[in-house]
C-alpha cells in the first residue's frame, strides 16, 4: 500500500467521492462497486493520520452527506420500482374482477408472458453501494 501525504489521501477521496456522485447520477452500479475498494482503501489510509496531520475535514463530510442524500434517493427510486414490477407481473398472470353478484374473482391468464425485472446480480452490487456509501460516516467519525 502507498502512503500518501494526508492531504494527497484527501484530495484523492474527494475526487472519488466525485465519480460516486456521477456514478449515481448515471445508475453506473458497476462503477459504484468498482469505487468501493479505492474508498475502503483511503478510509484506512485516513485513519493511519493523527488528527493534528488532517486538514479540516467538513467539506469532505459534506460531499459524503450529499452522496448518502443521492443514495437514498436512487434507494426509494429502486424500491418503487421494483414494487411497480410486482404488481405488473402480478397483473400480467391473473386479472381481478367481481362476478354479477359483487364477489371478487381473479381469472388466470394462461400463457402470460413472464415480465423481465431487475437482473439479480444488479440488486447484489446495490446492497454492497448501499452498505459502503451509508457506512462511510461510521468509518469517519473517528477523523472529525
Amino acid at each position: 500500500m502507498v502512503n500518501h501525504s494526508p492531504s494527497e489521501t484527501l484530495s484523492q477521496m474527494v475526487d472519488l467521492l466525485d465519480k460516486e456522485r456521477q456514478a449515481m447520477l448515471k445508475g453506473d452500479l458497476d462503477m459504484l462497486t468498482r469505487l468501493i475498494a479505492d474508498k475502503e482503501r483511503l478510509l484506512e489510509q485516513l485513519e493511519t493520520y493523527q488528527p493534528d496531520q488532517k486538514n479540516d475535514l467538513s467539506a469532505l463530510r459534506a460531499q459524503v452527506e450529499s452522496n448518502q442524500t443521492l443514495l437514498a434517493s436512487t434507494l426509494e427510486g429502486v424500491h418503487s420500482v421494483a414494487n411497480r414490477l410486482q404488481v405488473l407481473r402480478h397483473v400480467q398472470r391473473s386479472l381481478e374482477t367481481y362476478d354479477s353478484l359483487g364477489r371478487r374473482a381473479v381469472v388466470q391468464i394462461l400463457g402470460a408472458a413472464r415480465s423481465k425485472g431487475v437482473p439479480e446480480s444488479d440488486l447484489n452490487k446495490f446492497a454492497m453501494i448501499k452498505l459502503c456509501v451509508f457506512s462511510t460516516p461510521l468509518a469517519l467519525e473517528g477523523t472529525w
